[in-house]
């Protein structure tokens, strides 16, 4: 069977966030809180990322034995990278995590996002660490354009039988979590709060959960991108790809 393929760009796009993140065990001269650790990470991002801030708070481990539950406080430290005083992109380094977050109107493209990706990972290699325990990828879009649903959405995800007038509708909220060869996709689809602008979300998580070679990080990301790119086309139609294929016009 021949696979279908779709438009790679649209001149507009509807997301408000997108985030690649990664788990792996702990680096232990993150968990001290010792910004001088982070010097070699920072200098390598800091053309993309120049402006930085240090996040102090606390990770709390609970304990659960038989008789009583107890729990224990560790006060830990967050690296900020920023590309900008107002920030559009933002690297979060943690002792045992990473998080790239692009936020509204500041994704452009994924060849453009897998970049900075492979950027901050060439400078997470400065750390002894070799294996990843997770990677998540998301995207959120939420389509506010003033047109009628049934020219935009498939209507398995927006359809109420005739329960309520669509107009009526204040929250319509649905969860799907399926599996996709090795990855697992939670997808959560419609209206999420009352509001007078309806804006409809379509929130992809793309998640691998098995440990691997931070060296195939950027191919696990190629192929969660290819998986949400999927699913993304299926849930919307022409209406929409017409809208975005203008720039909104």
């Amino acid at each position: 069977m021949t696979e279908k393929t779709y438009k790679e760009n649209y001149k507009k796009n509807y997301l408000t966030r997108v985030i690649f993140e990664v788990k792996f065990p702990p680096i232990l001269g993150l968990r001290s809180g010792d910004d001088l650790y982070v010097s070699t990470f920072q200098k390598m991002i800091v053309d993309k990322f120049p402006y930085s801030e240090i996040k102090k708070g606390e990770e709390i481990t609970l304990n659960i034995p038989p008789s009583q539950i107890t729990g224990e406080r560790e006060k830990i430290t967050s690296w900020l990278f920023k590309d900008d005083a107002i920030p559009k992109k933002i690297v979060t380094l943690d002792y045992n995590k990473i998080v790239l977050l692009y936020n509204k109107e500041h994704y452009t493209t994924f060849s453009d996002f897998l970049e900075t990706i492979e950027l901050i990972f060439d400078a997470l290699g400065e750390y002894p660490v070799r294996k990843v325990e997770y990677v998540g990828m998301r995207y959120i879009n939420q389509i506010d354009e003033n047109k009628n649903l049934e020219d935009l959405i498939d209507e398995k995800l927006h359809i109420t039988s005739g329960f309520v007038d669509q107009d009526d509708i204040l929250k319509y909220m649905h969860s799907l979590v399926f599996k996709k060869e090795d990855y697992m996709i939670n997808f959560n689809f419609g209206y999420p709060n009352p509001m007078p602008k309806k804006e409809f979300v379509l929130d992809y998580i793309c998640s691998y959960k098995e440990s691997t070679d931070i060296d195939d990080v950027s191919n696990i990301a190629k192929k969660m991108n290819k998986i949400i790119k999927e699913c993304f086309e299926k849930s919307i139609l022409n209406g929409l790809r017409e809208i975005m294929d203008k720039g909104g016009k």
